[in-house]
């Protein structure tokens, strides 16, 4: 019955490969369950409503996702939106979180508009790939960095803005092991090394 209707051996795969192919998506993208709720709690929110949230929205998402479209895509909120919600929109304008989160609502409905009525399409054909690329690049780098000075690799310093931790601290230690081993599985070709 699923492989009638998800197409399996259409799509050269097999109910084990999705079960194992949703298991890894699921643990790449679980940092976000502590990332979005430790952010958003930076701004006021209560950091165990935005985990039951994150968890609960994410989890609905991807199914009706992979039911609807029939493609194994996971949904959950972006890192680099959740940022400038929390350190542009609250913190730096002085907006509390419940004026941004209506801010949200409100560009939410505009945004359904513009997708309903095909402009988004026509307004992102209008911007050159370059630039679209770029923004892509940057808000990478801007999570990197975040992630960086979170495990305790560079670390605030009032004369050059960051400058190198320590590199035996545990968290920093953790993490460059796991760079290493992820480079070492890209290098040797291993099936989603990244």
């Amino acid at each position: 019955m699923l492989d009638n209707y998800f197409n399996f051996k259409e799509n050269g795969t097999d109910f084990k490969t999705e079960i194992l192919a949703g298991i890894t998506t699921f643990l790449a993208m679980a940092y976000i369950l502590g990332v979005n709720p430790t952010m958003l709690a930076e701004g006021g929110m209560p950091a165990s409503g935005v985990f039951f949230a994150t968890a609960l929205s994410s989890g609905i998402a991807c199914i009706i996702m992979g039911i609807v479209s029939k493609y194994p895509v996971g949904l959950a909120p972006g890192m680099g939106l959740n940022a400038l919600f929390t350190y542009t929109i609250i913190l730096e304008m002085g907006n509390t979180w419940e004026t941004a989160l209506a801010a949200v609502f409100v560009s939410s409905i505009v945004f359904l508009i513009i997708t309903i009525s095909g402009l988004r399409e026509k307004i992102l054909n209008i911007i050159p790939n370059d630039l679209k690329l770029g923004i892509g690049a940057g808000i990478g780098f801007f999570l990197a960095f975040l992630g960086l000075k979170s495990c305790g690799i560079i670390t605030s310093d009032p004369s050059t803005f960051v400058t190198m931790g320590s590199l035996l601290y545990p968290p920093a230690l953790l993490a460059l092991i796991g760079i290493l081993i992820t480079l070492i599985f890209y290098v040797q070709k291993v099936p989603a090394a990244v």
